[in-house]
């Protein structure tokens, strides 16, 4: 957690049941986080770009996923 209250946004992934953190460089408050969905709350100003990253890098991973598995 910083000192402004704020928590560091990572995505975690998988390889061969080896577990990897990788830092997004974004935050929001814990209280902004929604764990079902696992994203930024969309009633905040800036939930959209930190949302629509969110997906992109979550395109990205599946992208390198699909071609690691060719």
């Amino acid at each position: 957690m910083k000192n402004n209250g704020q928590i560091p946004i990572y995505a975690r992934i998988l390889v061969n049941g080896v577990g990897a953190d990788i830092s997004l460089q974004h935050s929001t408050l814990a209280s902004n986080w929604c764990h079902k969905s696992f994203s930024v709350k969309s009633r905040l100003k800036e939930s959209k770009n930190i949302n629509l990253y969110l997906n992109e890098v979550y395109s990205d991973l599946l992208e390198c996923h699909k071609q690691l598995c060719l």
